[in-house]
């Protein structure tokens, strides 16, 4: 029906000759489906998913297929949410089931499927292809901006998210957005205030309290970023992220017994079993930071036996990863690349396919090169080097990590020049590449960019709780 057919059908009193030709509608990415219950039920959904809310999220779209079986775009976005194989069945589905829609949606839809299936610079192109389709759809133009922002193109990125924001005001994931990227180029005020904004677009949600709280403690102001995030916990209880930050902020102000606390009110506000385990994750990082590596194994062997019989095959492969990563933190090399066989070996034993699985065999690759290039088996880690470098072209959030395992491997060939190159070429958020960069300097006697790096890295603190064994290293210290 043409919307000059509508104007006819409801005046009633002119005809579409003599009707004042309508306002071009905006240009955005439709949501096909024959019924406006199911519609309303995935607009819920999406504002959930925006907010960190994804047991909300799935739970609405789950609804809205219910209401319309045919709800093609519903179904991606479920796929989306969804983890593991399970997942990927429900986007190859929709793919499979979407020619016939508008080609924004469709395409949409197929850029969803080529990042769960781990190919993410396609489903970067695609994305393009949408925005010249659907140039007023401020969810595209975020979703952009996001991709600049992984690729630390914060200029295109703040192009994209500021225009997003134009869009529509009361966009509140995009002020989220744009808050990180302005704190990223140092405008940390600027950062606090679109913060702000996202609060007062979306009253009541807590990420927009936690958001905030990440980057006053990027900032060092730690009892103002603790603030915050409990805040976030208040306005949403099953918000354990924001417990979660609670802990860094104490763990870095050497408080562990009071992280801990807060680390264990994160596991039990968590709502699903998946969000549960990852409390053991974040555990370990902080006992390792403490030197306590048989509690950092305990809590990562915890977290693998949990996800085990829960059957959650990703964070059960994952935990092998991070129990070499951990490993590779405290120097314990061979352990290390045993960790990381682990995690092939589990990765196989359930049959993870798509996105999850590239980034696990990505991360053990890494991990494996780490662990010969120390060790000096320097033809180990090139192999493993050449294996990152290929998976660059469909995953290409790997470019610091590569750089990084080139500065180590160069380092294992004795080309102390080109491990300094290389590291240098990590992004400043990169803070285990920044970390060893640091050791190098300082080894090849350049005692000034070795101090400079040092406080580059110690003058922003990371949420993540691997960043704990950076703030605790002694080898940082002059």
């Amino acid at each position: 029906m043409t919307l000059g057919w509508m104007i006819w059908l409801t005046t009633g009193c002119v005809t579409p000759e003599e009707a004042a030709p309508p306002e071009e509608a905006p240009a955005v990415v439709t949501t096909t489906t024959a019924s406006d219950e199911a519609r309303d039920a995935f607009a819920t959904a999406r504002v959930a998913s925006d907010n960190f809310r994804t047991p909300e999220a799935i739970a609405e779209l789950q609804r809205a297929l219910e209401l319309d079986p045919d709800f093609v775009l519903a179904k991606a976005l479920l796929g989306s949410l969804t983890p593991g194989n399970e997942g990927l069945a429900l986007l190859r589905e929709a793919n499979e089931a979407a020619s016939a829609l508008p080609d924004p949606e469709r395409i949409l839809i197929a850029s969803l499927l080529a990042a769960a299936a781990g190919n993410q610079a396609q489903s970067n192109e695609l994305l393009e292809k949408v925005a010249t389709l659907a140039p007023d759809d401020w969810r595209v133009q975020m979703q952009l901006g996001a991709t600049d922002f992984f690729a630390q193109d914060y200029d295109g990125a703040l192009e994209h998210l500021t225009k997003a924001t134009e869009l529509a005001p009361e966009a509140g994931p995009a002020w989220n957005m744009l808050g990180y990227t302005q704190s990223l180029q140092g405008d940390v005020d600027a950062a606090v205030a679109s913060f702000d904004k996202y609060i007062a677009a979306a009253p009541g949600e807590a990420n927009p309290h936690d958001s905030k709280g990440e980057i006053l403690m990027a900032a060092g102001r730690f009892p103002e970023a603790e603030a915050a995030f409990q805040e976030a916990t208040k306005a949403v209880p099953s918000f354990f992220l924001g417990w979660y930050g609670v802990a860094q902020t104490r763990f870095l102000r050497g408080d562990w017994e009071g992280g801990m606390a807060a680390v264990e009110k994160g596991e039990k506000a968590a709502p699903r079993p998946i969000d549960k385990v990852s409390a053991h994750a974040v555990r370990a990082w902080a006992h390792a930071a403490q030197g306590d590596r048989e509690a950092a194994e305990a809590a990562l062997v915890s977290e693998g036996e949990q996800a085990k019989a829960q059957d959650l095959p990703t964070p059960y492969a994952f935990s092998s990863v991070t129990r070499g990563q951990v490993l590779l933190g405290l120097d314990a090399w061979t352990d290390a690349s045993a960790a990381f066989d682990e995690a092939l070996t589990r990765l196989d034993e359930v049959a993870l396919q798509g996105a999850p699985a590239d980034a696990i065999r990505a991360q053990v690759a890494l991990g494996k090169g780490h662990a010969a290039a120390r060790q000096g088996q320097v033809d180990a880690a090139q192999q493993a080097l050449d294996e990152a470098r290929d998976r660059l072209a469909t995953q290409p959030g790997l470019e610091n990590p590569v750089r990084h395992l080139e500065g180590i491997v160069a380092l294992a060939r004795g080309e102390q020049d080109a491990a300094i190159d290389a590291l240098s070429r990590c992004a400043a958020v990169a803070f285990p590449c920044r970390a060893d960069l640091a050791e190098v300097q300082r080894a090849a006697g350049d005692d000034t960019g070795a101090a400079a790096t040092v406080a580059e890295l110690r003058g922003r603190p990371a949420r993540q709780a691997a960043y704990l064994l950076v703030w605790t290293s002694t080898k940082l210290e002059d």
